[in-house]
């Protein structure tokens, strides 16, 4: 039994090894940030239709205060003119028609409050996503550096090792003159 579970743990560890080797680091940071901006694209689109319904919800508001007001001034009218069963029948039109801007307003409050906190959000993970962006960035930089000192380290081997079987073809040459 010890054998088998020995063999599974080898197998795993190649198979983990394998997509470790698989895996292009670079390709993957650019992709994390592909990611990153089109989630921050999806949660403007967000901000934006949470600013629409706002909007919406500001208009109805505004209709339902006219609408408000209208039947008060009405209200009045027929107070002044002694007329009660209208009277009646607008304080009940009235009263649903308050209760909705009053309603609505407090929706508006909360709604704002989320915006505000959303958009706040938003610009937080703007500053991480380009902090994220200089870094990378700034890893690819030193890369590309490192390979180029590199590939200049090798070829400047390149060069000794020329030199050097240039010295050793001097050398040897020297050497079969004095034996001739």
């Amino acid at each position: 039994m010890g054998k088998m579970k020995r063999l599974i743990r080898l197998f795993k560890a190649g198979i983990h090894g394998v997509l470790d080797r698989l895996e292009d680091k670079d390709l993957l940071l650019r992709q994390y940030l592909r990611d990153m901006q089109a989630a921050l694209g999806q949660k403007e689109m967000d901000l934006k239709k949470m600013r629409v319904f706002r909007q919406r919800a500001i208009d109805r508001c505004a209709t339902y205060q006219l609408e408000s007001q209208k039947l008060e001034q009405d209200l009045i009218v027929a107070i002044g003119k002694g007329k009660e069963d209208i009277a009646r029948m607008l304080i009940a039109k009235h009263r649903p028609a308050v209760m909705l801007k009053e309603e609505i307003g407090h929706r508006i409050s909360y709604l704002e409050a989320e915006i505000s906190a959303f958009r706040e959000s938003i610009e937080h993970q703007k500053l991480q996503y380009e902090a994220l962006k200089h870094r990378i960035a700034e890893y690819f930089y030193h890369k590309k550096r490192k390979e180029l000192r590199l590939s200049s380290a090798s070829f400047s081997l390149l060069e000794d090792s020329e030199s050097a079987r240039t010295a050793e073809i001097d050398l040897e040459l020297f050497r079969r003159n004095h034996l001739l």
